[in-house]
């Protein structure tokens, strides 16, 4: 059996799309989906059993099979709520919640946990090449 891939309908009721691949999709949540020519691409996000992960899939639309990308690069830390957008071949990918890592995006602690918090990096991510890129900040953020 496969994992299934919900696409709200007109009628905003679900319709499950059965995907092969990758077993453990039904169990992430919050993460974010761009698709880029007849792939829909699934970045980082809450799994139920691992908390919050930063691995990148794929699922070919024409074949229906997840595949879990080998990025080159730095990704970012692991996050979910995070927002993306398409440019051509690449995918944005701004903020999220997630712990502190390498990076060198700022966080804000909002929560008890002092190891988690929001991120205000950008990151753009090669679809043709499968390479990560960090922007660098040339003004200051907003507070």
């Amino acid at each position: 059996a496969g994992s299934g891939l919900l696409i709200p309908s007109a009628a905003q009721q679900k319709n499950s799309v059965d995907t092969h691949g990758f077993d453990d999709l039904e169990y992430i949540t919050s993460g974010s989906a761009a698709v880029v020519g007849h792939f829909l691409y699934l970045f980082g996000g809450y799994e139920k059993y691992n908390g919050r992960i930063s691995q990148m899939l794929e699922l070919d639309l024409n074949k229906l099979m997840w595949t879990l990308v080998e990025t080159k690069g730095s990704a970012p830390t692991p996050r979910d709520k995070h927002c993306c957008w398409v440019h051509k071949q690449n995918i944005y990918f701004f903020g999220g919640f997630g712990p502190f890592g390498s990076t060198k995006a700022k966080f804000r602690i909002e929560f008890a946990d002092e190891y988690l918090g929001w991120n205000n990096g950008l990151w753009s991510f090669n679809t043709e090449t499968k390479t990560w890129d960090e922007f660098e900040p040339t003004a200051k953020t907003p507070s």
